[in-house]
């Protein structure tokens, strides 16, 4: 349930002064703040003089903000600016890729005043004999023009309601949430990342709200920017358990946040590409489709080609499992369309009649990759999701009676990709043109590379898929996995 609580004693001169102490600390997922309640033992039921600080850590700088300011100027341009009422206190904060965000703190004790110090809130004093409770709000700019405004009623409404009740609000909502499925994986395979995968969903994401950034928020360290989109399986991952478990609405911010972010990659595509049509999504992004700095560290080309189709998956994915077709005229379609045309119009024909994906990219290489550099072909998972996109951009618009020209087109374009290429063993190869099998630096998992036509577009299973590509397959499962 989403939960921390910590019992601890107190001892003055070697003896326990009453039974323990204990906290709770959970963030209550329909008020939207964070609670931490206190309570003392028995005897003596007082807290005794209670004091904490409310701020913000120094953000570190990046290489791109030492290009552009100096320490100094940097220091105070991300300052927290500290207030009290008396009541509440707050600081404000700037983003860095524009707008602000606003962390206030109320108490359910009037025993408590006051301070700040231009950057942090203070509280202390003695509160009434028994427990007490503390309510943080966390409002950024993307939730709210006024951050101080929504912050004061988001706390204001968790006290009137009261901690007590948020609590076994707070619970059965995490219920509710768990029990809509149940899913027991066979031994060998890793069960608590099903599960974290489903509790980062459900702790973080609001339907009609920002979805989170790769950064945020179970990453440690100052320096990350929680306004970066990260696609490779880094947010496909968290994606893929929603639909199975009947969570359809926590995709929503997802593909709200892809669909914001669309034109200003449709606008990258154009100049990187030469005025290449269509939508291609980098492998990191900000909210408003520009690519972030940190993408050549992971991917030498700017724009890695199958983060596009793994951006879009998920719309086809919800029409799929909704029925939805409002939604899929309205976003889904023009979504899979955009980087269906990106797709056709990147792919290029061999001479042995296929069409190749050229460049192509395999996860987290950079250019020491072998002796291929960026210039290597029909990588797998390029060929997965290129395979995906032409395929489901055509049925999306079979099914809403459009494009027919193009539907046709894109289909026959998915028929004419290669075969995964593969080893002499049977198992499938990173590319077609791999030429060394071994111990190869910053590879996260090759049964999550290797295996993703099965485990991410579902391309290939036990059931389905050409007899030869399901053995390929078959082969690479048994030797990665076992």
């Amino acid at each position: 349930n989403a939960t921390a609580s910590t019992e601890f004693c107190v001892s003055q001169a070697g003896v326990q002064d009453g039974g323990p102490y204990w906290s709770q600390t959970f963030a209550a997922r329909l008020e939207e703040v964070l609670v931490v309640r206190l309570r003392p033992p028995p005897e003596p039921n007082n807290l005794g003089t209670v004091q904490f600080e409310l701020g913000r850590d120094p953000l570190e700088m990046t290489a791109v903000s030492r290009r552009r300011m100096t320490q100094a100027e940097f220091a105070e341009a991300f300052r927290p600016r500290a207030s009290t009422d008396g009541g509440l206190g707050w600081f404000t904060m700037p983003l860095s890729g524009g707008g602000h965000y606003t962390v206030m703190i109320g108490c359910d004790s009037r025993g408590l005043s006051l301070s700040t110090d231009g950057e942090a809130v203070r509280g202390r004093g003695r509160p009434a004999d028994g427990a007490l409770a503390f309510v943080v709000a966390v409002v950024s700019s993307n939730d709210s023009d006024d951050t101080v405004a929504e912050a004061r009623r988001r706390v204001g409404r968790a006290l009137a309601i009261g901690a007590e009740t948020m609590w076994g609000e707070h619970g059965q909502w995490w219920n509710r949430y768990w029990r809509r499925s149940w899913v027991a994986l066979p031994k060998g395979c890793s069960e608590r990342s099903w599960y974290w995968g489903l509790y980062k969903a459900g702790s973080a994401r609001r339907p009609g709200r920002v979805c989170p950034g790769y950064g945020a928020p179970w990453r440690k360290g100052n320096y990350l920017n929680w306004g970066s989109i990260t696609i490779g399986y880094e947010e496909t991952k968290y994606n893929l358990g929603l639909l199975p478990t009947n969570h359809a609405e926590l995709l929503e911010p997802w593909i709200a946040t892809v669909r914001r972010a669309a034109e200003g990659c449709r606008e990258v595509v154009k100049r990187f590409y030469d005025g290449m049509p269509g939508i291609a999504f980098p492998f990191g992004f900000t909210w408003r489709g520009a690519p972030v700095g940190y993408s050549p560290l992971y991917n030498s080309t700017p724009l890695c080609v199958y983060t596009a189709g793994e951006a879009v998956k998920c719309a086809w994915d919800y029409y799929d499992f909704t029925g939805d077709g409002e939604f899929l005229a309205r976003v889904g379609y023009p979504l899979l369309k955009g980087v269906a045309a990106f797709y056709r119009a990147y792919l290029q024909e061999g001479t042995d009649g296929r069409l190749h994906v050229f460049p192509s990219r395999y996860w987290e290489y950079d250019s020491w990759c072998e002796t291929l550099d960026d210039f290597m072909r029909d990588s797998v998972p390029d060929l997965a999701v290129f395979r995906f996109v032409l395929t489901h951009a055509a049925r999306a618009a079979q099914a809403l009676g459009s494009d027919t020209a193009e539907a046709a087109d894109w289909l026959d374009a998915a028929a004419r990709l290669p075969e995964y290429a593969t080893w002499p063993d049977g198992t499938v190869k990173p590319s077609a043109d791999w030429v060394e099998r071994g111990r190869l630096t910053f590879v996260p998992s090759r049964d999550l590379i290797d295996l993703w036509p099965v485990s991410a577009t579902g391309e290939v299973d036990a059931w389905s898929g050409p007899e030869a590509r399901r053995e390929a397959f078959r082969r690479t499962y048994a030797r990665a996995l076992g």
